[in-house]
């Protein structure tokens, strides 16, 4: 709740009204993401999946 706050009122302070403000959050995991070539690396294991910090 509070970052979407903050991002209103940075943008509100650019002059974007609140009207014109559309925020969207999905999480995704690795077998979501492709790094081209038609392939989803982290899956194949062609890319090793990043430890969670």
């Amino acid at each position: 709740k509070a970052l979407y706050a903050r991002i209103n009122e940075a943008l509100a302070e650019a002059g974007v009204g609140g009207e014109d403000v559309f925020l969207g959050y999905v999480e995704n995991g690795p077998e979501d993401w492709t790094f081209g070539f038609g392939r989803a690396q982290y899956l194949t294991g062609e890319l090793k999946v990043p430890a969670a910090s």
